[in-house]
């Protein structure tokens, strides 16, 4: 992958992509498929978690709360900033859809 692309050449949809041979649609149902099993798989281990003890449980459980809180942030800066939607984020926000322009824009 050439350098030269910038941010396109490291978009994890770009990638895919390229790597893979793959439609647009196929990447974004990729990863959203890829993050699902992510949070699934949060999910199972938490309930699995052996106990230490009342203060070490409670700081495992801060701990883990302070990662899920670190994914919701770094979504919610998403949508905050004009970075990854420009000016219509907020809107964005509230539909979920993400007007794409052509390669040739």
């Amino acid at each position: 992958m050439e350098q030269s692309k910038g941010h396109r050449g490291n978009n994890i949809l770009t990638v895919l992509m390229e790597a893979k041979g793959i439609s647009l649609q196929q990447a974004v149902n990729t990863v959203g498929e890829h993050s699902a099993n992510l949070m699934k798989d949060l999910n199972d281990a938490k309930k699995c978690l052996p106990s230490w003890g009342a203060r070490v449980d409670a700081d495992v459980a801060r701990y883990i709360r302070a990662l899920e809180d670190w994914v919701i942030g770094n979504l919610e800066w998403s949508f905050k900033t004009v970075r990854y939607f420009g000016p219509t984020h907020d809107e964005v926000k509230k539909t979920r859809v993400v007007a794409l322009r052509s390669r040739r824009s």
